[in-house]
């Protein structure tokens, strides 16, 4: 819906009324006296028409409404001892009576107001800058150069009534509003020239539009008294922005009109909202626009109250069949008299119950056990946001935040995921991690549990939770076979190999064990099976037959390319024995040899052949032995 607003230029002493001027939204309908916006809990409205015993209208009456006793309005501090309203000069029910009294007015010699004729009058507005009727005018001759000091009628003025708007014309019937009183006793004063007439209403845009609509219709209420046509535009795109153009004037019932309106360049906006403007300050309202409103019976406590209305004339005299016992129910409501009237029969109901509309949503509180029906014939309950136990903040649908059992949750029949019965056997389980939210299967048994120390030499080591293998390992899950993790050397290359903290030696070197059982770095080449006892033949020195303590010496070497029958790689190192003895002989009889070894090498060593000959040995020509040689790796 639109909503059209109204603001007015500053008066003649440079103070503004804000809200005072706004048009009520199109929610107030232009026929109805009452905006339907003040009628909200725990009040009730009241409109329609009184009239007097032989049938005329109850004018400017005082209508005052006694509750049947003291209540509050529950969930608030506010204590209801009584309300006043009034009626307008036709009868109708207002919030505030219209003055029938004209201002106090008082020419002082000081200020800037020109000196002249003047008559002043006043309205009563309310908290929401609606206004009654105005005052009789009362005329005053300024002759010199000074001010106007005004003063409302003796007393407290009505007890709905902020303050007075105060209108001050130089001739009769033409007053227009210049300023307003803050409370209702207080002193206005006018020591400045009055401010200008109303000379039109101008409409302006207010904001930005989303879109440009086909139609768009202006509707607005009261201004002053006034009312305002309803027009409907033209809408004309241009680019971004689009004309309205085809309003109707807007036209004050009292007597001021605007000039056509036209309004273009009106950009999108979310809500749409045009302003309108008074240009000037407007004469006084020809309508009272107040409202009246009482607080609802069954909006506080204790319920079943009434009120007890008296109707007075102007001269405090009782009108015929007042006092009256009336009822007001349900906060919002609004009663039209005119319809009828809601008659109260005088009963109150004790205990107090729960409210259903409390005063602005307010909490409530019971002081005691709730139980909702009888064993066997319980009620529900439902539309609740969140069950607070021990808690008055809830920050889960159900917040049990209680001690002991009161923490806890009890359900005789279970509990249901997502509505759904869960498979037999099944358990609780989460799918996000932050509830538990799904049906999983249940653990109903376990296969036997080990929980083995680990020892380092037969030392018992702390139990940790976790057991870590290094780099040297490979750790491979499987789900086979009921599960298991295997555990493995790590391997380079196509075979596994041995992998040590021993630091890492030449490609052909062995590693060595050491005197703790382990194996050490790699100490020197490898050696072979072959190296390790080897057996061969090997050509002596030459020697002379018939000689006693001959002695020759020569070299065995065992690698590819020496004299040894068979040849073989060389040794790993010199850590190795030598064992020779003497094959065969070249001719016969007795003698001993003895075979020295000198030097040891990697690939050869070195001897010295001893020969010691005994009786009867003959040959006189050199022979050459063949010793056989053992050589062991240690």
């Amino acid at each position: 819906m639109t909503e059209i607003k109204a603001t007015r230029n500053p008066d003649g002493r440079g103070k503004h009324r804000p809200g005072l001027f706004a048009f009520v939204t199109v929610l107030c309908s232009l026929s109805s006296v009452l905006c339907l916006g003040q009628y909200t809990a725990p009040y009730c409205g009241i409109q329609g028409k009184l009239s007097s015993s032989g049938g005329l209208p109850a004018q400017n009456a005082t209508l005052a409404f006694q509750p049947s006793q003291v209540f509050f309005v529950g969930g608030s501090s506010i204590v209801v001892t009584g309300n006043q309203c009034a009626t307008d000069i036709n009868g109708s029910v207002v919030g505030i009576g219209n003055p029938v009294s004209g201002p106090r007015v008082t020419p002082q010699f000081t200020g800037a107001l020109p000196p002249s004729s003047y008559w002043v009058k006043f309205t009563w507005y309310d908290q929401f800058g609606t206004q009654s009727l105005p005052s009789p005018e009362v005329a005053v001759i300024l002759s010199h150069t000074g001010e106007l000091q005004i003063m409302p009628p003796v007393g407290a003025g009505p007890p709905q009534a902020i303050g007075m708007d105060v209108y001050i014309g130089t001739s009769p019937g033409t007053e227009t509003y210049q300023g307003q009183t803050l409370t209702t006793t207080a002193q206005y004063t006018q020591n400045v020239p009055l401010g200008s007439s109303v000379t039109g209403i101008f409409i302006s845009s207010g904001g930005l539009f989303a879109s440009c609509p086909t139609a768009y219709v202006f509707t607005g209420g009261q201004a002053f008294g006034g009312t305002v046509a309803a027009g409907t535009p033209v809408c004309t795109a241009s680019g971004p922005d689009f004309a309205l153009s085809g309003v109707t004037a807007l036209t004050g019932g009292n007597g001021y009109t605007s000039a056509p309106v036209v309004t273009t360049n009106l950009t999108p906006i979310t809500t749409p909202t045009l302003t309108a403007t008074l240009s000037g300050n407007p004469p006084p309202p020809i309508t009272n626009q107040t409202a009246c409103r009482v607080v609802c019976n069954d909006a506080g406590w204790p319920t079943g109250t009434g009120y007890n209305a008296s109707l007075t004339d102007s001269s405090g005299n009782t009108l015929f069949s007042y006092p009256e016992m009336w009822q007001f129910l349900g906060p919002g409501s609004v009663y039209n008299l005119s319809d009828g009237i809601p008659y109260y029969h005088g009963q109150v109901t004790y205990p107090v119950p729960v409210l259903t509309v409390p005063y602005n949503h307010n909490p409530q509180s019971i002081s005691s056990p709730l139980s909702l029906g009888v064993p066997g014939n319980y009620y529900p309950i439902y539309g609740v946001q969140a069950l607070g136990v021990d808690t008055v903040t809830p920050a889960w649908g159900v917040d049990v935040e209680g001690t002991g059992l009161l923490g806890e949750i009890n359900a005789v029949g279970g509990y249901l995921v997502n509505g759904l019965p869960p498979p037999n056997p099944s358990c609780l389980g989460s799918t996000d991690g932050i509830a538990l939210d799904a049906y999983v299967p249940c653990l109903t048994s376990l296969p036997p549990l080990f929980y083995q120390t680990m020892e380092v030499n037969g030392t018992a080591l702390t139990q940790r939770p976790t057991l870590n293998f290094d780099t040297y390992f490979q750790l491979v899950d499987s789900l086979f076979d009921g599960g298991f993790t295997a555990v493995n050397l790590q391997t380079t290359g196509t075979e596994p190999k041995v992998v040590t903290a021993a630091s890492a030696g030449p490609s052909t070197f062995c590693a060595q064990w050491d005197a703790a059982g382990g194996l050490d770095a790699a100490a020197g080449p490898c050696v072979t099976s072959a190296q390790i006892d080897d057996y061969f033949k090997v050509t002596s020195c030459s020697q002379s037959s018939g000689s006693n303590l001959q002695v020759c010496a020569g070299t065995v070497t065992f690698t590819a390319g020496g004299n040894t029958t068979p040849t073989f790689p060389a040794m790993a190192d010199t850590n190795y024995t030598i064992n020779c003895t003497v094959f065969n002989f070249a001719s016969t009889g007795s003698s001993t040899n003895f075979i020295t070894v000198n030097t040891i090498a990697t690939t050869n060593f070195g001897y010295t052949q001893n020969e010691v000959e005994g009786n009867g040995q003959s040959g006189t020509v050199p022979f050459t032995t063949t010793l056989m040689c053992h050589l062991h790796h240690n």
